[in-house]
Order: structure tokens, then sequence, then C-alpha cells
């Protein structure tokens, strides 16, 4: 990263910061919500791990899965098909 791409980042203040912070822990958001990501995009990408699950290659298929799950750690779909991955490995 060159000083041009460092100095054109654009960095939260500290109130930003506080109110991301509040809004992830009192409103129950996950990184998914705060990202501004569709339900559908997330659903498209389970598609790929799950196609990926399917066709034997699990360790691809775990990093999908990784994805989803941190980005939506209260969806359950996605913290089994983690484990399922994990168990083929």
């Amino acid at each position: 990263m060159n000083k041009e791409n460092v100095e054109n980042i654009d960095v939260p203040s500290v109130d930003q910061l506080t109110e991301l912070t509040e809004r992830f822990l009192l409103e129950g958001l996950s990184f998914k919500d705060l990202k501004g990501i569709s339900d559908e995009d997330m659903e498209g990408i389970y598609a790929v791990g799950f196609n990926l699950y399917n066709n034997g290659k699990y360790e691809d298929a775990l990093k999908v899965f990784q994805f989803l799950c941190f980005f939506d750690h209260f969806n359950r779909e996605y913290w089994m098909a983690l484990g399922g991955a994990r168990q083929m490995l």
C-alpha cells in the first residue's frame, strides 16, 4: 500500500466507532448488518460453500463457511455447515 492509498483511507471518528459498537452490542447486529451485506448475498455465498462441500472440496468449503459465520454469527445453518466441513477434514 503506498502513501497515497493510506492517506485516502476513511478512518471513523471515536464517536462513530462508539456508535457502531453500541449498535452492534445493544441491537444484536452482526457484521453483515454493519457492512450492509444482504441476506440474498449471504445465501448466494452459502450456495457456493454448499457446492464445494458436495464436491468433496472440504477445505475450500470450510473457508466459505468461516466467512459466513464471521459475518452472521446468529445463523445456525452456517455454523452447522462449518461443523460439517470441519468434520470431513
